[in-house]
């Protein structure tokens, strides 16, 4: 398997970077150098996936408000649970009292006398639930659900936004790789040009063979103009998902890391039963169906009777100008059983039953959805696993024929324009190569997303 070597020169004023070549190794190069440092590079890239994920985990402002949510859930689940507890009250009363008390005199006369006072009351009553017939159970059962789809939201856009964070890191390689094997062109462009020169001089060349090593030239240039145009644009992506001085975490040699091995050691079959169990977005669908049931359960108790026992204490004291103290204690049982219910509650019910239908639709469209990208990447992963074994061998013969190439231009049988349209055809082969090894790895991490395996295997 071929692979692309760079070495990285990070300079600290913005986003200038010295690329270093080492050059673009053969294929029996590759494979030699793949064996011996494939596991070395594998924890280079668990080590900067690991850093990135950490980074978008603690400051993503999405994954962090979406996380207020749990809190949110937690605190609604407690409420449910404490719907029936024991409530007490207390009450105090204050009332002025004025009374005129008329007495009789001697020669039958009236006296009028006033007195004032305070009526104080107080009182204690503890009021309990003891049967609700089920409503309780019910709310801290539609608690537990939103919390739990609250979960598998949180997990769906965690994965989202740290795909995205991997496709930018991965592009930032592309990008350098890509800009690696310029540069290599391009010092073979400036040889072959000065060679034409020389030849040109002694009469070996004709000025149309010179003009074409210069024009090569300055398109080699225009191209790694644009290469680096690119590169910079992939650092500045990268710099929205990864922490400062990330740069530091890259590889000093770049391999692309092969695809999972656990992805491609299961057929798509099982691969799509995995998913049926591990994907938050096809979870989150099935949990939506749950609610709806749970809250036609509740629906359907809201004309359940009630039994509830409350105890009540009462004291006054009245202070006027009979002085009285009263002590009251009642125990009361009520049961309440509604007998004649609304249009609203049935109407209520009919609509839950609804909504659980559409949840159902929803959860078979979201399962069909899920299976047929799953299915489709699967199987463009594959084509691109043919076609990268197609193209590391054209670039095994491309190299063959430069090789050949440079031998009959030194004997004078090959012109230097035909030297550089071998230079140029390894180098197309080449940038073939590393795309499609970019694609293959990306196309490895959507598989990984969709079954719901991203953030579960961290990314190997």
């Amino acid at each position: 398997m071929d692979a692309v070597f760079l070495r990285l020169n990070w300079v600290p004023q913005g986003l200038q970077i010295a690329l270093v070549a080492r050059g673009f190794a053969t294929l029996l190069l590759g494979c030699m150098l793949g064996v011996v440092g494939a596991s070395a590079q594998q924890n280079v890239h668990h080590e900067a996936t690991a850093i990135l994920l950490d980074y978008l985990d603690r400051e993503d402002g999405l994954i962090r408000a979406m996380r207020q949510d749990r809190g949110i859930a937690e605190e609604s689940i407690r409420r449910a649970q404490s719907t029936n507890d024991p409530t007490i009250s207390g009450s105090l009363s204050v009332i002025k009292t004025l009374s005129d008390i008329d007495q009789q005199s001697g020669n039958d006369g009236r006296i009028g006398n006033s007195y004032q006072g305070y009526d104080l009351t107080a009182s204690l009553k503890l009021r309990k639930t003891l049967m609700d017939w089920g409503r309780k159970d019910s709310q801290i059962r539609i608690a537990q659900l939103s919390a739990v789809a609250t979960e598998h939201s949180i997990r769906q856009q965690t994965e989202a936004t740290y795909l995205a964070a991997l496709s930018a890191y991965y592009t930032t390689l592309r990008s350098l790789a890509r800009v690696q094997l310029h540069e290599k062109s391009l010092g073979t462009l400036q040889t072959k040009l000065e060679e034409a020169q020389q030849r040109l001089q002694v009469g070996l060349n004709d000025a149309t063979q010179l003009a074409v090593a210069e024009a090569s030239l300055a398109l080699g240039n225009s191209n790694l103009a644009q290469e680096k145009s690119a590169l910079e644009s992939a650092l500045n992506n990268l710099k929205i998902y990864a922490p400062e001085n990330f740069e530091q975490h890259f590889p000093e040699e770049v391999i692309f890391p092969a695809p999972s091995a656990r992805m491609q050691g299961i057929s798509l079959e099982r691969a799509q039963e995995e998913q049926k169990i591990a994907s938050p977005a096809i979870a989150n669908a099935l949990q939506a169906t749950a609610q709806a049931k749970a809250q036609l359960e509740t629906l359907n108790k809201v004309d359940d009777p009630d039994l509830v026992v409350s105890l009540n204490v009462s004291r006054s004291h009245n202070s006027g100008h009979t002085q009285s103290h009263n002590t009251v204690g009642t125990a009361t049982v009520t049961l309440t059983v509604p007998l004649l219910s609304s249009g609203t509650a049935s109407s209520d019910v009919r609509r839950q039953q609804q909504q659980i239908s559409k949840a159902r639709l929803q959860y078979r469209a979201m399962l069909d959805q899920q299976s047929t990208r799953l299915k489709r990447a699967w199987n463009e992963f594959h084509v691109l696993d043919t076609v990268l074994s197609a193209e590391q061998k054209n670039v095994e013969a491309r190299q063959t024929l430069l090789v050949r190439a440079q031998k009959a231009f030194e004997v004078g049988k090959f012109a230097v324009t035909q030297v550089l349209d071998e230079e140029n055809k390894l180098l197309e082969a080449e940038l073939q190569v590393i795309d499609t090894q970019y694609n293959q790895l990306l196309k490895s991490y959507e598989i990984t997303n969709l079954i719901g395996w991203l953030l579960r295997d961290n990314i190997s």
